[in-house]
């Protein structure tokens, strides 16, 4: 398999995830159970029947498509383009290891591409929206993100979902909290930025503090769910930590996050057993154990020396709140704006008129209903969404994507392909960066426009972007 997938030349890891996700497919929708089941139980009749039902054609037909549905948008939430090589490496592996087009116990080669084409078109449909909650994520929008990735959840039950849209709420509801309650760094995912705003003491016929609370009750909900689906889950523990602090439930949160060190020691995470000692700390803070909380910061320091400092210091400085709210002073240079900073948002129905719409409907009182439109032009080299939120009053983004290969430049003349350095030297230090799995993302948020910057510190892509 390996050898196959290295044959495949920059699409190389692309078929690996592929490969991989797809037998974690399997292995997360507890594939092969009868088969196992009877082979450990061949004296019980009951066993055998199950046995049998399991190594049916039409049950691993069914279980082979479940994995290629799945292990596809494992690969696509892992940052690989797996939807676009499916059907190209399933023709190589059966060439190259001599399958004939019908094996026993499995679908056709045919029967096979069908699925991977019939399973691309479904995902169409949950990629724009896992990438639109991710979008909304990076400019702030966390009630318009956690509404996308529920629309996924619903369909898509997996543990990152749940995480993605607790962490969504949760920030949310951190910027309903006053800077004299909070002056504590809450380390949710990996999203640094934590910053307040100045919403108005009502929202939508609730209070701040009704809001605030409705919204990390929900963000709970959903980490609890994440870790249901894997006891083992770090992040989510640092987030139950994390959220119920918040709700000042601080007993379970020191108890949380004393679990998430454990199972980050065990699994070798530095940085989410930083998290979770910053997690332990922050509530020992607040129930007034300040050397405990400072040793607990201190043991943060190692693998996340910023965080820990700034809690550190929160920590010395009792009276000074507010302190940590904006991690990253924002150093932009000034310069033109991006064309569609520039531009009203009429000027993306011409490239909007053509495109896939989804729909996510009105699911409570509390979470509006959300209309995506995408499309893109290769020829051109860019894709474009448009996120309209119906709620009160009718919100309106928009985003206008590079794709690969794409020759133009930015409004500062940056290029695909050219170095960090000349990003910061044209655009200076950004208000926020996001670290993904495939790249770090750069957010500048007076020009509007983000950077993809690849591990080789150069820049694979850029997003303007309007709200």
């Amino acid at each position: 398999m390996y050898d196959i997938a290295a044959g495949f030349g920059k699409d190389s890891l692309n078929v690996l995830a592929a490969i991989v996700g797809h037998e974690l497919a399997h292995f997360y929708k507890d594939h092969g159970w009868g088969w196992s089941f009877g082979m450990a139980n061949k004296d019980l009749e009951i066993a055998k029947k199950i046995y049998k039902l399991d190594m049916t054609e039409k049950r691993r037909a069914e279980m082979e498509t479940e994995a290629d549905y799945f292990g596809g948008l494992f690969g696509y939430m892992a940052g690989y383009n797996t939807l676009a090589v499916s059907e190209k490496f399933l023709t190589q592996l059966y060439k190259k290891i001599g399958l004939k087009e019908k094996t026993e116990g499995y679908p056709s080669l045919s029967e096979r591409i069908g699925i991977a084409r019939n399973t691309q078109k479904k995902l169409q449909k949950l990629v724009p929206v896992f990438d639109a909650a991710n979008y909304l994520t990076m400019i702030r929008s966390y009630e318009r993100a956690s509404a996308c990735y529920s629309y996924i959840g619903s369909t898509f039950p997996s543990r990152e979902i749940y995480n993605n849209s607790g962490v969504a709420l949760a920030q949310q509801a951190i910027q309903l909290f006053k800077k004299t309650t909070l002056k504590y760094f809450y380390p949710f995912g990996l999203d640094t930025d934590t910053r307040l705003n100045n919403a108005g003491t009502r929202a939508g016929g609730e209070t701040r503090q009704e809001k605030r609370t409705r919204l990390l009750k929900e963000a709970l909900e959903d980490f609890k769910s994440a870790v249901y689906l894997d006891k083992n889950y770090v992040a989510g523990y640092v987030n139950l930590a994390l959220v119920n602090e918040l709700l000042e439930e601080r007993t379970l949160a020191i108890g949380y996050a004393a679990k998430a060190v454990k199972l980050a020691k065990k699994q070798g995470l530095a940085l989410l057993e930083a998290n979770a000692w910053i997690a332990k700390g922050i509530a020992q803070a607040k129930e007034g154990d300040t050397d405990e909380a400072k040793e607990s910061f201190k043991k943060a320091q190692k693998a996340n020396p910023t965080i820990a400092k700034i809690n550190l210091e929160a920590l010395k400085k009792a009276n000074r709140f507010g302190y940590g709210f904006e991690i990253v002073k924002s150093k932009e240079k000034p310069g033109p704006k991006e064309s569609i900073a520039e531009a009203d948002l009429s000027m993306l129905e011409v490239l909007t008129e053509n495109a896939q719409k989804i729909k996510i409907r009105k699911r409570d009182k509390k979470r509006p209903a959300i209309l995506l439109k995408t499309a893109q032009d290769k020829d051109e080299g860019y894709a474009v969404m448009e996120v309209t939120s119906f709620g009160i009053p009718k919100t309106k983004s928009a985003f206008l994507r590079t794709l690969p290969g794409y020759e133009g430049n930015t409004a500062r003349g940056i290029k695909i392909g050219e170095p960090l350095s000349k990003v910061l030297n044209k655009y200076g230090e950004p208000g926020k960066r996001v670290a993904s799995t495939q790249s770090t993302i750069l957010v500048y948020l007076n020009a509007k426009i983000m950077f993809m910057i690849d591990a080789q510190k150069s820049v694979s892509g850029w997003m303007l972007y309007k709200d």
